[in-house]
């Protein structure tokens, strides 16, 4: 079994928000251009801009994970044979 998690997150921009989406891709894009590994962003400011409709997990993730995933209404999609499915 791998140990990869990896996930697709759909989303639609909140009504009004577009500028305000703009300008924080340019500080997030930004901010991690010379950051090895940078994996977070200001998640806070992103939802804001950002209605999540859907949220697939592929993977395995541990009960830690999942828990802060299901916050986020996760549908979990694991392997099949060695495959992601």
């Amino acid at each position: 079994m791998s140990e990869v998690v990896s996930w697709v997150l759909h989303l639609n921009v909140r009504e009004g928000h577009l500028g305000s989406l703009k300008t924080l891709m340019v500080e997030m894009i930004e901010s991690t251009r010379n950051e090895k590994g940078a994996q977070a962003y200001e998640r806070e400011r992103f939802l804001g801009c950002l209605e999540p409709t859907a949220f697939y997990v592929y993977g395995s993730p541990n009960g830690e994970v999942r828990k802060i995933l299901d916050g986020f209404g996760a549908k979990y999609l694991g392997e099949l044979g060695g495959f992601m499915r």
